[in-house]
């Protein structure tokens, strides 16, 4: 069993699916069991210069105007997946005890 802190993790088998909701009068698209999916590649736009292409895996590049004014390396979509533990967060510790648990870092 795998543990969260002190609770257990209960990895889901339902499928991804995807449907319509309402908050607000607004309507939203939902993924229900989003972990679930496959790695994936977003292109954030912007109505300015300003451009960013990030990976569900974290990795990322962005800048102003064009590839030459990058903030991150500017590569290929596989590229920045295959990148990301380099530009992208991501923490997970599994330490073996009596239980095993998964431990993220405190944010203050």
């Amino acid at each position: 069993m795998l543990y969260l802190g002190n609770h257990p993790l209960n990895s889901s088998s339902s499928s991804v699916t995807g449907d319509y909701v309402v908050r607000n009068g607004e309507s939203f698209y939902r993924i229900a069991n989003v972990d679930g999916m496959d790695d994936f590649f977003i292109s954030v736009v912007s109505d300015s210069n300003h451009w960013m292409f990030i990976s569900t895996r974290g990795g990322l590049s962005a800048g102003r105007t064009d590839c030459d004014s990058a903030l991150f390396p500017y590569y290929t979509e596989d590229k920045i997946q295959d990148n990301s533990g380099n530009t992208g967060s991501r923490t997970i510790v599994i330490a073996e005890q009596a239980q095993t648990h998964m431990h993220t870092p405190c944010s203050h």
